[in-house]
């Protein structure tokens, strides 16, 4: 499946390869922000029922 996507993208206009390319990485950015949030509130509420 990567390896279609690659091909995909490799046969697109250098505009659209550059758009296509900033959506992967906004989408893997704000993955890792929604995963560094949810971690925190992992780790916040678990405290708080370890020490209660």
């Amino acid at each position: 499946m990567i390896t279609n996507y690659m091909l995909y993208l490799y046969t697109l206009p250098k505009e659209e390869q550059i758009e296509q390319i900033f959506i992967i990485l906004s989408f893997i950015f704000v993955s890792a922000l929604v995963c560094m949030f949810l971690d925190y509130l992992k780790s916040r509420f678990s405290k708080k029922h370890k020490t209660s």
